[in-house]
């Protein structure tokens, strides 16, 4: 799960988004600063976090773009996250309002992506419980069918050793028969 996520142009923070404290932050700011070409990566945090960092050259400016997500989490979900937004912001960086209300409209689409995530990893979640379900209700049909098969065959087998049982009768008597 992306817990903040975070806008830097130089030292200034252009906006952010997330669970965060102030300390998140000045942390952040020193993973971004220790590069500054336009690159990824990926930089291990404290209390099971890592931090993973986007630059990117946008009208001549480098701008980073930087998320906290739990370490348990795949790369790609940081970098899928860091790609939307800095496409946003590439595709939005001429909008009058991207320029007055930068920190505000940056923060929502934040906002935004980080809710999106959280809804797919819900519904996924959801689908998981469904197919476990079903798997389950599979399962306990099968085991039924099994028990059902097996007490059909241990029918079918009482009954060839009474059909033997028969036939074994059945010689005897014409025998019996046969002699008299």
């Amino acid at each position: 799960m992306i817990i903040f996520g975070i806008v830097v142009r130089g030292t200034t923070i252009l906006g952010e988004y997330g669970i965060s404290h102030e300390e998140l932050s000045n942390v952040i700011l020193s993973i971004i600063s220790r590069n500054t070409s336009a690159e990824t990566r990926f930089v291990p945090m404290q209390n099971g976090q890592t931090c993973a960092v986007l630059n990117k050259m946008i009208n001549g400016e480098m701008i980073s773009f930087a998320c906290v997500i739990d370490t348990s989490q795949d790369r790609d979900v940081g970098f899928n996250f860091l790609d939307s937004l800095a496409n946003f912001f590439d595709e939005e960086a001429g909008n009058p309002r991207m320029r007055s209300e930068m920190n505000s409209f940056i923060s929502r689409h934040m906002k935004s992506l980080m809710v999106t995530e959280i809804d797919c990893k819900e519904r996924a979640n959801t689908q998981t419980t469904v197919s476990t379900d079903r798997m389950s209700q599979m399962n306990e049909s099968l085991a039924r069918t099994t028990e059902i098969a097996k007490g059909n065959i241990e029918k079918m087998m009482e009954n060839d050793v009474r059909m033997r049982d028969l036939e074994i009768a059945s010689r005897d008597l014409k025998e019996t028969v046969i002699i008299e």
